[in-house]
């Protein structure tokens, strides 16, 4: 589970003085996707009661927007987001000054923030930083609006717009000599550029925010930075192990042994920087702390893959479970916002607390009731949908799809994507559990649809919720190919099920470069260009294996675009352990021991296709590989087979 990050912009209460009297505009500041309640001053007597004297129709209408920008603050201040835009869309209305009106902009951008509606936030901090642009000695405000505005568009995924904003806000902070604005301008620099996947700089500029926190004591800060450092490191941990695995699969001794020395220097800078976060964060307690539990528990859970004994294991799973429990109790005591509510998500949904099912299920509706309290949509699709799945691992499948499509329908209205998908897949299983086998595959690609439209954002776009790439994302596309492959049609809609098919398996590719190269503009040339369906070699064919979990599917493409489907009952396990077998007898010099390996693997996924080949006779045959078969030497295969 991925934590929204914390990304502090520190910033206070703000009362603007005017000639003989003192007007209650006010700026709200906030620290990242934690709101913290501003501290507001006393107003002083002898303006009020110079106030108190004016009479004036001008006067009286100011007060009147004077009294609606306070009711929007209390109601902010008790969590009542959505109270609080309504109240000072409507003091908008009123006669306000330019200055005014750059303050209101600043209160509903934090509020519209709070609420998950990030484009909205971004559009009324740029209506506020415009005002202030054209002010002298405005430095320092703008640069901390900037970076509020930045975390907007780094929500949205528009990763290199909040980079380059944030840099501009990091010359000014460091021109008005601000310490605590540069920090919250490199801290919220480094989460723009981790999730663009630039890990090396992120780890660069929350180094420069914990610097900063350091030398002035700042521990809230100090704590945030730590917490940032870890979720880097924890996605580079995510990023060399899926390396790590292709390596292997391919053979790559050499690149294996270099991922594999990254992983483990990944994952102990990992679990080191969330455990000084803890540390740090005791000192504050309250959410900060919770939050900051949770996320160790997170990054401890890296060493369980790969324990080194099973005393090991049962130390981290108890330690697991006590910061859990004590996030727990401390998030109770907490008032609604939207960083308790995904708090609670990831307390309930965490696979290692081995909480039971009644158990996560009163956490999500507690999520549930917080969410709806503060209108979050989007963090009530999370708690909904998490909730489903709930119900689904209880088989009680009708109130399981009652909450994912209630998840969908709120994800829809704040145009979370990455919410729904979830939810579209969780309903494509649901559907396979009951029987409803077409409606499942419409579900799934639905889910593949969404998931095209963030493609180059999956890791950005899932801050807030547990992400891996193999446990939430590969699924998705290997489960709608299962079920195509499956599927009992006539010949024509067959056909039209392969082309399908190959397009998703391509989608898969693409998607797994992403993940592995960290570059959201990845780009690959297909290796067989095709036209209307044909290949262009007009003598070749093409065969692609796809390995699911308990079979492996063979797809023969011809010259002509006709395309041919052949199953081997071979599960992904039996057929890693063979080709691995192989790879390895194959570097034994001076024996042909490898042989028997390459016989059986010809004979186990050449010869389903050898008579399919032979009838079309191609003078071109292209092998497409899946998974561990990339390191298979099909032309040896075959050679040894033959001879």
């Amino acid at each position: 589970m991925v934590f929204p990050p914390f990304s502090p912009l520190p910033g206070s209460l703000r009362w603007l003085q005017r000639t003989g009297v003192v007007s209650s505009m006010m700026m709200i500041a906030t620290l990242g996707e934690m709101a913290f309640t501003p501290i507001a001053q006393a107003l002083d007597r002898a303006a009020v009661s110079a106030v108190d004297r004016m009479i004036d129709r001008s006067e009286i209408e100011f007060r009147s927007a004077s009294s609606l920008v306070d009711t929007g603050l209390r109601a902010y201040e008790r969590g009542e987001f959505v109270t609080a835009i309504e109240v000072w869309q409507q003091a908008l209305t009123t006669p306000l000054s330019a200055e005014d009106v750059a303050i209101v902009q600043s209160n509903l951008a934090a509020a519209y923030q709070a609420i998950g509606q990030p484009e909205r936030a971004a559009l009324a901090w740029g209506d506020a930083i415009s005002y202030h642009e054209t002010q002298s000695d405005s430095d320092l405000v703008v640069a901390q609006l900037l970076i509020e505005q930045a975390q907007a568009f780094d929500t949205l995924g528009q990763h290199q717009r909040a980079i380059e904003i944030l840099e501009r806000a990091i010359a000014l902070a460091g021109r008005a000599s601000d310490a605590e604005t540069l920090a919250a301008a490199n801290g919220a620099l480094g989460n723009a550029q981790w999730a663009a996947g630039d890990y090396e700089k992120a780890i660069q500029a929350h180094r420069a925010s914990l610097e900063i926190a350091r030398e002035t004591e700042n521990v809230l800060f100090s704590a945030i930075a730590y917490n940032n450092l870890g979720n880097v490191y924890e996605s580079q941990v995510q990023r060399f192990r899926y390396q790590l695995s292709v390596a292997e699969a391919e053979g790559e001794i050499a690149d294996a042994e270099r991922f594999q020395s990254n992983l483990t220097r990944s994952i102990a800078s990992a679990i080191d920087s969330a455990q000084r976060s803890v540390a740090v964060s005791q000192q504050i307690g309250g959410i900060v702390e919770a939050r900051a539990l949770l996320n160790l528990n997170r990054i401890l859970a890296l060493r369980l893959d790969n324990p080194d004994d099973a005393t090991l294991t049962r130390t981290h799973l108890a330690e697991i479970e006590a910061n859990r429990d004590r996030a727990i109790a401390l998030l109770e005591r907490e008032p609604a916002s939207r960083n308790k509510a995904f708090a609670l998500i990831n307390a309930a949904t965490d696979e290692n607390n081995r909480l039971d099912l009644q158990r996560q299920a009163l956490i999500l509706r507690d999520a549930v009731s917080v969410s709806r309290e503060i209108g979050d949509r989007r963090a009530e699709s999370f708690a909904l949908g998490s909730l489903g799945s709930v119900y689904e691992r209880n088989r009680a499948y009708d109130e399981a799809m009652a909450l994912t499509q209630q998840a969908q329908i709120a994800a829809q209205e704040v145009d979370a994507t990455d919410s729904l998908y979830r939810w579209q897949w969780q309903a494509g299983r649901i559907r396979l559990a009951i029987g409803d086998n077409s409606s499942a595959i419409e579900s799934y690609r639905a889910a593949i649809h969404s998931l095209q439209s963030i493609r180059g954002d999956i890791v950005a776009a899932n801050k807030d919720i547990q992400f891996d790439f193999r446990d939430t994302v590969e699924p998705v596309y290997r489960e709608l190919i299962s079920q195509l492959l499956s599927a009992e049609v006539e010949p024509a809609q067959k056909q039209a099920n392969l082309r399908e098919v190959l397009e998703v398996l391509e989608l898969l590719k693409i998607a797994e470069l992403q993940n592995f190269f960290g570059d959201d503009c990845v780009d690959v040339a297909q290796s067989i260009v095709e036209t209307d369906g044909q290949l262009t070699d007009r003598h070749a064919a093409a065969v692609y294996s796809i390995i699911l979990g308990d079979r492996t599917e063979l797809i023969v493409r011809l010259a002509d675009g006709s395309l041919l489907q052949r199953t081997v009952n071979l599960s992904q396990a039996e057929l890693e352990t063979q080709v691995d077998e192989f790879r390895r007898l194959l570097e034994k010099r001076g024996t042909n021991e490898y042989l028997t390996y390459a016989q059986s693997l010809y004979r186990s996924l050449f010869e389903p296709i050898a008579a399919d080949l032979k009838a079309a006779d191609p003078q071109t045959l292209v092998f497409i590989q899946d998974g561990v078969l990339r390191k298979s030497p099909w032309r040896l295969c075959i050679t040894a087979a033959v001879s």
